[in-house]
C-alpha cells in the first residue's frame, strides 16, 4: 500500500479514462461517418428518382420515321435504362454503406459502455480503497487516544 495516499491503480485509472476518451472520440467518427453514408445514399435515391423520371418522359417516336431516327430513340431510351440501372445500383451500394455504418456506430457504442463500464469499476475501486485508508486513520486516532495518559 502506498504510503503517501496515493491510489496503487493510478496508472490503470488513466489508462481505463483514457480508453473512455478514445472510444467516444472512435464513436463520434462513426457517427460522422454515418451521416455522410446516409447523406449520399439520400442523393443515390434523388439521382434514381431523376434517371426514372427522364426515362418514364422521354419521347417515343410518333408517325412514320426513318429507320435511323428509330434507331436513335432505341439508343436514347437504352441509355436512359442504363443510367436508371446504374443509379440503381448506386442506391444499393450506398445502402450497404449505411448498413455497415450503422453497424460501426452500434459496435463503438458498445465499446465506449464497456469502456465506461471498466473506468467506473476502477473508480469504485477507488473510492473503496480510500474509505479504507480513513477507516484505518479513524481507527489509528481512537487507538492513539485510548492510550493516552488521563
Amino acid at each position: 500500500m502506498s504510503h503517501n495516499g496515493e491510489y496503487p491503480m493510478r496508472a490503470l485509472r488513466e489508462l481505463r479514462d483514457s480508453a473512455v476518451d478514445d472510444a467516444a472520440a472512435v464513436l463520434r467518427a462513426a457517427e460522422s461517418a454515418l451521416t455522410e453514408a446516409e447523406r449520399a445514399h439520400a442523393e443515390a435515391e434523388r439521382a434514381f428518382a431523376r434517371s426514372a423520371r427522364r426515362l418514364k418522359e422521354a419521347p417515343r417516336p410518333v408517325g412514320t420515321l426513318s429507320a435511323s431516327d428509330l434507331q436513335h430513340f432505341d439508343a436514347y431510351r437504352d441509355r436512359l435504362r442504363a443510367e436508371r440501372e446504374d443509379a440503381k445500383e448506386a442506391v444499393d451500394t450506398r445502402q450497404e454503406a449505411v448498413r455497415k455504418a450503422l453497424d460501426e456506430r452500434e459496435r463503438t457504442r458498445g465499446a465506449l459502455a464497456r469502456a465506461r463500464a471498466e473506468a467506473k469499476a476502477i473508480e469504485r475501486h477507488e473510492a473503496e480503497w480510500r474509505a479504507g485508508l480513513r477507516r484505518k486513520a479513524a481507527k489509528r486516532e481512537e487507538d492513539e487516544a485510548d492510550d493516552r495518559p488521563r
